[in-house]
Formats: C-alpha cells, structure tokens, sequence
C-alpha cells in the first residue's frame, strides 16, 4: 500500500509543479479547516457548561453551521465559475480565520455562535471553489486529485478527534481553535504568492432554480443526484451515531468508541487516493459501485459482529467503500458538465443532496428510539446498497 501512495503522489507527479503545489495548498487548508471544524461537536459538553446552554441549543448550532456550509455551496462555485477559483478560495479561508479567531475570544455565547455559522460558511465556499479550481488544474488525472483532497479530508476528520481529547476537561478549551486560525492565515499568504492568475471579483449572477433545471435535465444526473442523497444520509448518519452505536450495541467504553470512530477516516486517508487512481483506470462508475458493495457488506456485518477483531474489521471495510465513493462522484460528475458551469452545476448538486444528509441523523435517531441502533444500521446498510444499484443503473 504505500508503494500504491508513493506512485499516485510522487512518481505520477501529482505535487509537481503549479498545480501539484496547488494541490498541496487545498488539501492542506482542507486537513486544517476540518481538523478545527469537527472538534466542536465534542467539545459541546464543555461549551453548554461555560455558555450555560442547554444541548438543544448546542444542537441547532450544529445544524446551523451545516446549513450555512450548505446553503453558500451554489454562490460560491458560481463565483469561481464567472470569476475567479483562486479569488474564492483566498476570500474561504479568510471566512474561516474570521470563524475560528471568533471561538478563540468568544466570551459570549452569541459571538461563539457567529463563529460556527462563519466557519460553515467559510468551509462551504473552500470545498466549492476548490472542486473548481482542481478540475482546471487537473484535465488529466482529475480522479487521483480528488483523492488526494479527500485524503486530507479524511485526515482532517481523524485528527479532529485527537484535537478535542486533548483539550477535554480544560478550561481553556477555546485556544484549541487558535492554532488552526493561525495556519489557515498562513495558508492564505502561500495561496496568494504561489499563483500565476489574477483576483478577478464581482457579483455572479445566480438563478438556481434555472440552474437546478439545467442540470438535472438529464435523467442520469437525476438519478446520480438521488444516489448521493441516499449517500450523504449513509455518511451523516452514520458519522452522528456510530460511537453511539459501538457504545450500545458493542460495550465499548466512550473513548474507546471515539478512537474507533477516528479509524473510520485514517482508513480514508489512504483509500481516497487509491480510489482516484483505480478510477481514472477503470471507469469511476464502475469503481465507485464496487464501493458501496463493499461499505454495506461492511456495515451490515456491523450490526452482526461481537469480537473485537471482527467489529474493527467490519469497520475497516465499511470505511474502504464510504471515503472512497465521493472521490469516484465528484470526479464522474465534473465530467458531466461544460467546464465553465462546473462550480455552479456541482454547487447547485451539493447544496440539494448536503441539504438530504442532514435528515441522516435525525433519521437514525428516530429509528433507533423505536426499533434499536441495530435496526438503524440495516436501515443506513440498505441505503447505500440502493446508492450501488443506481450507479449500476447509470452506467447501463
């Protein structure tokens, strides 16, 4: 395996040259952002005790940012599209500086608030402009570039884990966000000397009810749209509950379950670059089908496992087939369009089936409150098999 990475990232020459530094820049604002991001979630207990807060209330905030990191999916892929990637992604990351210095000095619960609502908007504009400006850079190769950005992303997610243990039960909670303002301030200077384009701005024309009509005029993006909605509940649904899961179902104690957890994305960080480059060898509909085979066996076998071995290796297996299907998608999908109305279309499609996923949670919770987790595992197994079935449907 890591003679695979080392091919994909060094002897294929990915990090060469302006866009493999490029390259290198996002995904590292993509690891950092998402380090600092997914650390609030636990640290909430420790923000309702100083803030005085109930969880109802830490739990809308929550849903606030991914509304936010939603809803700016569509402005800011149109941006890039009329104007400027770079510009978009420099004006991103200064959101989310913006965002993470807020939680740092929050001594109020409003200006905490306002620095998640920045943070997901920051995010969401990052991850946009960002599709944009790799798949201009990348015309050859866009399938291991995508991996390697969801790599960082995965890695951003597992380290967020060991952010938030490392600053539970201190007072000082907030200056665990303040490293993370400092490298995307310096991310946002490199991005800016390391280009060779111009910051053009203005304001972009956006329509997107018109643009959700073009898009979706084809049945097939219809029916990739509705494939990636049922994968997005899979991914929420299953990033909410499944310490909860392991806590309830399997007996691991809550540490134990949240390291579990983080194993989920350190599988993600080297599948996400392999998936890229089986992709652009293979097909990626054809790839990205084998994986959803592989994530509902794995999670499926979740719910039946009892030893430690099998419960870690259904993991594993269950974390090959999710981390590895977005790449495969974005990829497939960039495809799909003119590569002047990529980061609107994208954006317009990011906004509907991030908008689906964020039922997932809600959808497990239910679930499990009347039938049990495990009924609500088989319930997330048989929507991301539904996933495989349209892609198989699509590549007919």
């Amino acid at each position: 395996m890591e003679s695979l990475l080392v091919h994909l990232m060094i002897k294929r020459g990915l990090f060469r040259g302006h866009a493999g530094r490029q390259l290198g820049l996002h995904a590292a604002g993509l690891l950092t952002a998402l380090t600092g991001m997914l650390a609030i979630s636990p640290l909430l207990p420790i923000v309702m005790k100083t803030f005085d807060v109930t969880a109802s209330v830490t739990g809308a905030l929550v849903s606030l940012m991914w509304v936010c990191h939603a809803v700016v999916q569509y402005p800011a892929g149109r941006f890039a599209d009329q104007f400027s990637s770079l510009t978009a992604l420099v004006a991103s990351e200064g959101v989310l500086v913006a965002g993470f210095t807020a939680l740092v000095l929050a001594d109020q619960f409003g200006v905490f608030a306002l620095g998640v609502a920045l943070i997901g908007m920051g995010y969401g504009g990052f991850e946009a402009a960002g599709l944009v400006h790799l798949g201009l850079l990348f015309d050859d190769g866009q399938g291991r570039a995508f991996g390697i950005r969801d790599a960082a992303v995965n890695a951003g997610s597992a380290l967020s884990t060991l952010l938030a243990v490392s600053f539970i039960g201190y007072a000082s909670w907030e200056i665990a966000f303040a490293p993370i303002a400092g490298v995307l301030g310096v991310l946002i200077g490199l991005t800016h000397w390391s280009t060779r384009t111009s910051h053009d701005a203005g304001w972009p024309d956006l329509d997107p009810v018109e643009r959700f009509r073009t898009v979706c005029n084809g049945s097939s993006v219809r029916l990739l749209l509705a494939v990636a909605a049922a994968a997005m509940l899979v991914w929420q649904g299953a990033a909410s509950f499944l310490p909860t899961f392991l806590h309830h179902t399997k007996g691991y104690t809550t540490v134990q379950a949240a390291y579990l957890f983080a194993a989920l994305f350190g599988v993600g960080i080297v599948t996400t670059p392999a998936a890229g480059y089986l992709g652009d060898r293979w097909g990626h509909l054809r790839t990205a089908i084998v994986s959803t085979s592989c994530g509902t066996v794995g999670l499926v076998a979740l719910t039946q496992v009892r030893t430690h071995p099998a419960v870690l290796g259904s993991i594993v297996l269950f974390a090959i087939g999710l981390t590895s299907f977005w790449p495969l998608l974005y990829t497939y999908l960039t495809g799909q369009f003119e590569q002047r109305h990529v980061g609107a279309s994208l954006g317009i499609l990011r906004t509907v089936f991030f908008a689906a996923g964020s039922l997932g949670p809600v959808l497990v919770g239910v679930v499990a409150d009347g039938f049990g987790y495990t009924v609500s595992f088989w319930l997330l197994g048989a929507l991301f098999a539904s996933s495989g079935v349209g892609l198989a449907y699509v590549r007919e």
